[in-house]
């Protein structure tokens, strides 16, 4: 699974829904959605703009889901194997952390491009 898929599956899950309701909220069948949290197919641009705004997170973040891994916690149980523990109060901090992150980058970008902008002005001066 990919980081898209992983992170996609964890906000559905925090979020209540299960494979087929996501399926059928979005008019996918169970299976097509199953492949796009399993990263064997690519959603397209409107499709992600629906299930960014059914799972209540922006669309800017819905987009770079595949840029970082979010959630990423992992616990030894008795058998040795590893499951991924997540509180629903840490999960909603880290999807408004990751909110704000985006946020601040794209802000970040546009004050480059000002800078740019602007050390290129005086040169021509």
């Amino acid at each position: 699974m990919n980081d898209f898929g992983h992170n996609l599956r964890k906000i559905r899950e925090m979020r209540g829904l299960s494979l087929e309701q996501m399926a059928e909220k979005i008019g996918k069948s169970e299976r097509t959605y199953s492949k796009i949290e399993s990263g064997e197919r690519d959603m397209t641009r409107n499709e992600m703009k629906e299930v960014a705004k059914l799972l209540e997170i922006p669309e800017e973040v819905m987009m770079s889901l595949d840029k970082r891994p979010i959630f990423n916690s992992f616990n030894n149980n008795q058998d040795g194997e590893y499951f991924n523990t997540y509180s629903g109060e840490a999960a909603g901090k880290t999807i408004d952390l990751i909110q704000r992150t985006t946020k601040l980058e794209s802000r970040v970008e546009f004050l480059e491009k000002m800078l740019l902008k602007l050390v290129g002005e005086k040169q021509d001066v």
